[in-house]
């Protein structure tokens, strides 16, 4: 079911550790079916006898902003974590065209638990991230993405969708005036540039309300949207349903994995 689940398994028994990462971008998707199994892109859930008990508020601010904004300024791609509960695990973070796209996390442990193989973690931990996007790539390459015009409008919105992006970015990047953009743009895939970029954040936004547990604003925030009520509003429009409404309804269940 989920494609790339049997190489991070077998590198998992190989080092005797368990692997979380964090996708915002879903760049080990293949449309909206997840590569790698969605637990894995929440603490809470991978470890739920450790980072479970822990206050939801603390994990989610720490792991999900105050500690990937202090890999960005400090330009770090390899650590070992700590987290105020005294859990250490080592981490990577994986850039692609100078964008974070993954973080990678091996472990789970306290002090007195650390493995003796923790330098070697931290050493294969980017290969890892970097062989599971290479594979994605290739995967959608294989779906015959061609290149040009609507490769690179695609392209530079599903990279930059989560923050604030217009057609002058749009036009500076392909070599084009903004008038021409927009009438391209309308010409080849039938849509504004606007319907466009909230069509990719509703995408988004579904795989997340599908497969995380991320709060509804939270979601908002990872997609672009800025705030809850210009999520619900953009949402509902494009899918008739409520974000809410949509979660109960689609919302892919962990497997019982007593």
């Amino acid at each position: 079911m989920y494609e790339f689940e049997p190489v991070i398994c077998a590198f998992e028994a190989a080092l005797n550790c368990r692997v979380t990462l964090h996708d915002p971008g879903h760049s080990l998707y293949l449309g909206e079916e997840p590569l790698v199994d969605p637990i894995r892109e929440s603490h809470r859930r991978s470890f739920p006898n450790r980072c479970g008990r822990s206050p939801r508020s603390y994990c989610v601010r720490h792991c999900m902003d105050e500690f990937e904004a202090w890999m960005e300024r400090s330009g770090r791609s390899v650590t070992v974590k700590r987290c105020r509960y005294g859990y250490l695990e080592a981490s990577a973070v994986i850039r692609h065209q100078e964008r974070r796209v993954l973080t990678l996390f091996a472990g789970l442990w306290r002090r007195d638990e650390i493995p003796a193989n923790l330098r070697l973690l931290q050493r294969l931990l980017p290969v890892l991230g970097h062989g599971l996007l290479g594979e994605a790539e290739e995967l959608h390459r294989r779906r015959g993405m061609s290149p040009g015009f609507k490769a690179v409008v695609t392209s530079c919105i599903d990279a930059n969708y989560a923050r604030r992006i217009t057609t002058a970015d749009l036009a500076a990047r392909l070599g084009l005036s903004v008038p021409r953009v927009c009438h391209r743009i309308k010409s080849e895939f039938g849509c504004t540039f606007f319907e466009l970029l909230t069509a990719t954040r509703c995408f988004h936004a579904r795989l997340f309300l599908i497969n995380s547990d991320y709060r509804i604003g939270e979601i908002a925030e990872l997609c672009g949207f800025g705030t809850a009520e210009h999520f619900s509003r953009s949402f509902k429009s494009a899918t008739r349903m409520t974000p809410g409404a949509f979660r109960r309804k689609f919302r892919r269940r962990p497997p019982d994995r007593g």
